[in-house]
């Protein structure tokens, strides 16, 4: 989401200056901070970021934890053949 006249832009020097200001404003709207003319951070209230957070089901798994039916399926997989110069480099 680009700045826009409701969701202010600040530059971090401004942010740090002003701080608990931008720190209110964002409870209402994404308080965008730049650094060098570019955006660098958003500062979102809470409740906003738990909401994002709790729509984020990626998960990562070691291997020796990796469900049984995603090891099959990887194990079933057709890769296509080996590329000769992959196979040089564990010779």
């Amino acid at each position: 989401m680009p700045a826009s006249p409701t969701t202010p832009a600040v530059s971090a020097t401004e942010f740090q200056t002003r701080a608990g200001l931008y720190i209110e404003q964002s409870g209402k709207a994404p308080v965008f901070i730049t650094k060098h003319r570019r955006l660098a951070r958003v500062l979102i209230d809470i409740e906003e970021y738990e909401r994002l957070k709790a729509r984020d089901t990626r998960q990562a798994y070691r291997t020796e934890n990796l469900p049984d039916e995603w090891a099959g399926a990887l194990e079933a997989a057709d890769y296509g053949p080996a590329d000769p110069a992959l196979d040089a480099l564990t010779d």
